[in-house]
């Protein structure tokens, strides 16, 4: 009787199973190198698409950029510096404010004080003639105003007076008066002892009788003559 081979079952009708594989598709070390090698790319990738696809979104929720400051305005001193600048100019700019509105008013008194002296049509070149060119009056600090005549400082009033007696003031005043002129040209006469008969004294007569009696005195002579 010839030997039956063993069909692992066909008999009965159940399939043999498949033989055991021994050989793996990929090795360890080659998982390991195509794990880090998607990881790379990953890794390369995905923040740049992330980046792409955030940025939109987180610039409306960002608070605004603080504006650029320059390198020197951080400087506390050369902040001081311009601060302390800007400062002295503000006193200066007062200060030469304050002097021009006393000169404004000096000159308003000047030519207060001229105007009972030189003539109307030459009051305003009198005025700038004594205040600007030969700079004789001073508006001070405290608010006075000083005349400078021959180097001797007076009142406004009590200096224009003065500089109205001198040569340098004749081209601006007007011309003398007749009676002016008669007691210019009138004879000195010798002092008497006394008054005449029917005569007052003359610290007792009027300025009108006695420009009266000097032209009856001028009269006489240029009739005795």
């Amino acid at each position: 009787m010839a030997d039956i081979p063993d069909t692992g079952g066909a008999a009965t009708g159940t399939p043999n199973p498949p033989p055991a594989t021994t050989s793996q598709p990929f090795t360890q070390a080659q998982a390991d190198a195509m794990n880090a090698a998607i990881a790379g790319h990953l890794g390369r990738a995905l923040p740049k698409a992330l980046e792409t696809a955030l940025t939109p979104h987180l610039a409306k929720l960002a608070p605004p950029a603080p504006a650029a400051v320059a390198a020197d305005e951080k400087d506390p001193e050369r902040q001081f510096s311009e601060l302390q600048a800007s400062h002295n100019k503000l006193l200066a700019d007062l200060a030469a404010q304050r002097q021009h509105d006393r000169e404004v008013t000096a000159h308003a008194e000047l030519k207060r004080a001229l105007s009972t002296h030189v003539r109307p049509e030459l009051l305003d070149v009198a005025a700038d003639h004594l205040f600007h060119v030969r700079k004789q009056v001073q508006a001070r600090e405290d608010g006075s105003v000083v005349f400078n005549h021959e180097q001797v400082p007076h009142g406004i009033v009590e200096g224009v007076a003065a500089w109205a007696k001198t040569e340098h003031a004749k081209v601006f005043l007007p011309p003398p008066s007749a009676a002016q002129q008669r007691a210019r040209v009138a004879p000195a006469r010798p002092p008497q002892a006394g008054p005449q008969l029917g005569e007052k004294p003359v610290s007792q007569m009027s300025k009108i009788e006695l420009a009266q009696k000097t032209a009856a005195d001028i009269a006489a002579l240029q009739r005795g003559t």
